[in-house]
């Protein structure tokens, strides 16, 4: 058994980290949920498009007769601000998920791989008539389903 992380969190350790997470989200009280219907109307912001968006608010700034209205211009100007540094917030924020999302992964293949051994233990003990192992193997067969698996768990769980 190849064992990749040796680590344990404890409560006190969680419960900060889950404060820090939570204090984030308390200091980016404007942030909103959109749905995928939502989502899929909007014309959206990628890289390409920045260049053409600063360019049009620098534009705006400069020519009376093509700026819109102060008012919307401060707010593109605040909206274009904020996409970019919401935007290292976000890398920042993937990068960590990434590694936790790995570190979860292996945590949980070494896990699984120490009860198939038991398993297999268990059923190597009751087939040479170990007494007791009968119920055990039971018990662990309820549990094994080996043709549903591999696949990454959905929903964070």
């Amino acid at each position: 058994m190849n064992n990749q992380i040796e680590a344990a969190l404890t409560a006190d350790v969680k419960q900060a980290i889950m404060q820090k997470l939570a204090s984030v989200g308390a200091d980016l009280p404007f942030l909103i949920h959109l749905n995928p219907d939502d989502q899929a109307s909007m014309q959206l912001l990628a890289d390409g498009r920045r260049p053409f968006v600063a360019r049009a608010i620098e534009i705006a700034q400069m020519n009376p007769e093509a700026n819109p209205g102060e008012a919307l211009t401060q707010s593109a100007l605040k909206d274009l601000n904020l996409y970019s540094d919401l935007e290292s917030i976000e890398r920042e924020l993937r990068r960590l998920t990434e590694m936790v999302r790995d570190t979860r992964m292996i945590a949980g293949a070494e896990a699984y791989e120490y009860a198939r051994i038991v398993y297999k233990k268990v059923k190597l003990a009751d087939a040479l008539e170990t007494p007791g192992m009968k119920t055990l193997l039971e018990d662990l067969g309820r549990l094994y389903k080996p043709n549903r698996a591999s696949a990454p768990e959905k929903g964070g769980q």
